[in-house]
């Protein structure tokens, strides 16, 4: 497979429980095609790495669709949920923000 974020947290959820018992050499193996990082981690730094890396990957594959989305107008997020005192979610506000900003762009 080239890509799968499902894949991905399993692995790092599986790490993170390694790493809490210190249990390195760690495996980080995903056998997908699109992963960043060293396949072991020897020590918490290099899991720490390897965790950023590819949490960011993740995050830049998931900005990617979003935007694709929304220039195809599929692109709908549901932002109406409220907090107790019915004020703005960061949520809200974020998206708000960020499609503002590009809309006075476009």
């Amino acid at each position: 497979m080239q890509f799968t974020g499902q894949q991905l947290l399993t692995i790092a959820r599986t790490a993170i429980m390694a790493a809490q018992d210190r249990n390195y050499l760690i495996d980080l193996e995903s056998f997908l095609k699109d992963h960043k990082g060293e396949k072991v981690a020897h020590n918490f730094q290099w899991l720490s790495m390897w965790l950023n890396l590819n949490l960011n990957h993740f995050d830049e594959k998931l900005l990617i669709t979003e935007l694709e989305m929304y220039k195809n107008g599929d692109y709908q997020p549901d932002t109406k949920y409220r907090t107790r005192n019915y004020e703005q979610t960061n949520t809200e506000l974020m998206t708000k923000a960020i499609y503002s900003t590009k809309k006075k762009h476009q």
